[in-house]
């Protein structure tokens, strides 16, 4: 895990104070080591956070050893020795430990399709001296970012890349204008997805996909996986059972490789079906006493689990840590908010942040239980899609809408982590749309279009799609259109939530911490397979996850399999009335958010919330940390 910063300019040669700048502001991906190499065009910037091999020999960038093909690489290959092994049978030689020369000498022996050998999370680069072209790669599920603009629009005079936003904007060339698209699409979901970013002309890299840049030529872009051929053609199971004993083999061969480290490893617990089940395939894979495991307890009783990941703990016998973490303090708070390099508003980022702080203190690598949610259906909206589905069919749309009315009017606001009465707001607003994909991401929207006009200075600057932020999620809907609506539900938010507010509040807070957090179930193997299920197996009756817990019955605590799912949010509504109250109408009402927003239409905002009216606590969250990013980025 590391931080990657470069730059190619088919023109006049870039400054390496450039990268240098780059890679100190993110020092914190890798504190131990750093190298900055030049070939010709080429400048690559590494920063090393050692987990595999820790010797000065595997050191990035790296060349291979004919000093053809030069490389910087963030991530992890956790089948580095398979692939390596491979290799060598070909004829390979190599001086290192690491997977940094395994994908070096799979470069020279398959070229691009080296990509197809590799499983991992990783974003990297490689510098062909010979053939002068410059290749930037993403992992199938976006675990690891990569962030680009060009010397010009076209990309013609050559690329800037780095990690984070934060390295990219350090260079002199990259200019910090906000992109209009990326602010409403902000403000319909809390952050900003797709290949956008809140700055114009600066894009991420989409997961799965490879960039080829070659002098007096439009770069190319190639996707090399493609998930949507696993659910539009699905496999004929014998039985669920069989399929069961393939999930627990494929589920043990990624944890296995994923649990090879040369520094400290462990796991988060938080006593749900998902930690307690990395957990235990941990422990059924070796000696659980010595496997550490962590958990954050809090003193609000909504959202706290650390005495059910005491019970797993106990169960598999592991070296539990847990802290009470205190978020009275809005520095906390603050501080939790500051690890992102864009807007982003997912209140669960605080309980994370404390969380990937509190295990550093006693380990480098973390395993976690992200993307089981999004692969077996574990969210509490894909219940809504059903009922949707259900209603939808006999009750009409006016209906709907009038009955949101009534809800809104009459139903008391109750301000809790994420209420009842907030929950059944959306879904009956989200009903009225008609359509299922839009109000599948609807129900996780904060602004929709008609707030979004309301609130903006300036509504006439952009046309009523661009208004309509979700318009960017139909070229993944199409992609499934003929497949189950509810695999077209997880398939949308393994495409935008998942790579762009899960992965995206793992990888900052983590790394903010030098700690490598790795995720099982987003093994590309394990998404496939369960893709390839039956949707009545994921999704039973109303019985969310039934796949994952029936296979897990016998393994983890039925405690854990049972129980109902907490999530990891935070009570901001609360928070707005009280600890961050002050901080935050200083800055929803600053200068910095005026050339934006109506100040009256965000007074409105405040009164409703305060006076019980509505809970805007998410819509004002996201209008506080927009305002905190660009205050940032403003000094910056």
């Amino acid at each position: 895990m590391c931080g990657i910063a470069g730059s190619l300019s088919w023109g006049k040669p870039d400054n390496p104070e450039n990268i240098e700048r780059m890679l100190k502001a993110i020092v914190y991906r890798g504190p131990d080591a750093a190298g900055v190499e030049i070939s010709e065009q080429v400048i690559l910037g590494h920063r090393r956070l050692s987990i595999i091999d820790l010797t000065g020999a595997a050191n990035q960038p790296m060349w291979d050893h004919t000093r053809r093909f030069l490389i910087t690489f963030n991530g992890e290959i956790y089948n580095y020795k398979e692939v390596r092994l491979l290799l060598e049978q070909n004829g390979a030689v190599f001086k290192t430990c690491g997977d940094t020369e395994v994908i070096l000498e799979a470069w020279k022996q398959w070229g691009i399709n080296a990509l197809a050998h590799f499983v991992g999370m990783f974003a990297f680069a490689i510098w062909d001296s010979v053939e002068h072209i410059l290749f930037l790669a993403r992992d199938r599920m976006g675990e690891k970012p990569l962030y680009l603009t060009g010397f010009n629009r076209d990309f013609s005079r050559g690329v800037l890349f780095a990690s984070e936003l934060t390295a990219l904007i350090k260079h002199s060339d990259v200019q910090r204008e906000i992109n209009f698209d990326a602010v409403v699409q902000y403000l319909a979901t809390n952050y900003v997805f797709g290949r956008h970013s809140i700055l114009k002309n600066v894009h991420k890299l989409a997961p799965a996909h490879l960039m080829i840049f070659k002098e007096d030529h439009a770069p190319e872009t190639l996707c090399y996986w493609h998930l949507e051929d696993s659910i539009n053609q699905k496999k004929a199971w014998p039985s669920e059972a069989e399929a069961q004993e393939v999930f627990k083999g494929l589920l043990q061969e990624a944890v296995a490789q994923q649990r090879q480290s040369d520094v400290p490893l462990g796991t988060f617990l938080s006593g749900g079906v998902d930690s307690s089940t990395i957990t235990g395939a941990l422990a059924l894979g070796g000696p659980s006493s010595s496997l550490s495991t962590f958990s954050i307890g809090f003193s609000e009783k909504s959202f706290d689990e650390s005495e059910q990941s005491k019970r797993v703990s106990r169960h598999f016998k592991t070296h539990h840590f847990t802290k009470i973490a205190d978020i009275s303090s809005m520095n906390t708070i603050l501080k939790a908010l500051n690890v992102t390099d864009e807007p982003f508003a997912d209140s669960s980022i605080i309980p994370m942040h404390l969380l990937t702080q509190f295990a550093r203190e006693h380990v480098t690598v973390c395993l976690s239980g992200d993307g089981a949610d999004e692969l077996f259906g574990g969210y509490e909206t894909y219940i809504a899609d059903k009922l949707f589905k259900s209603a939808s069919s006999f009750f009409p749309r006016a209906g709907f809408s009038m009955i949101g009315s009534f809800l809104r009017r009459f139903w008391p606001v109750s301000y809790t982590k994420v209420s009842f009465d907030y929950k059944i707001k959306q879904f009956i607003e989200g009903c009225a749309l008609r359509s299922l994909p839009k109000a599948h991401m609807f129900w996780r929207g904060i602004f929709n279009p008609d707030q979004i006009r309301t609130l903006l200075s300036d509504p006439e600057a952009a046309s009523d799609k661009e208004l309509d932020a979700f318009c960017y999620v139909y070229p993944f809907v199409k992609q499934v259109a003929s497949a189950h609506y509810l695999d077209q539900a997880m398939y949308l938010d393994q495409k935008i939530w998942m790579p762009d507010d899960i992965l995206v509040k793992v990888d900052r807070s983590a790394m903010a911490h030098s700690l490598e957090v790795r995720a099982p179930f987003l093994d590309h193997r394990i998404v496939e397979f369960a893709a390839s299920l039956p949707v009545s197996w994921k999704i039973h009756r109303m019985q969310k996850k039934y796949f994952l817990k029936t296979s897990q019955r016998g393994i983890v605590p039925n405690s854990s399999l049972d129980q109902k799912k907490q999530g990891f949010s935070a009570p901001v509504s609360l928070w707005l009335k009280g600890l961050l109250r002050e901080c935050a109408r200083d800055v929803t009402s600053s200068v910095t958010l005026l050339p934006w927003f109506k100040p009256q239409a965000v007074q409105r905002l405040w009164q409703e919330h305060e006076e019980g009216r509505a809970d805007h606590g998410l819509r004002l969250f996201g209008l506080l940390c927009l305002g905190l990013w660009m205050n940032r980025v403003k000094e910056a």
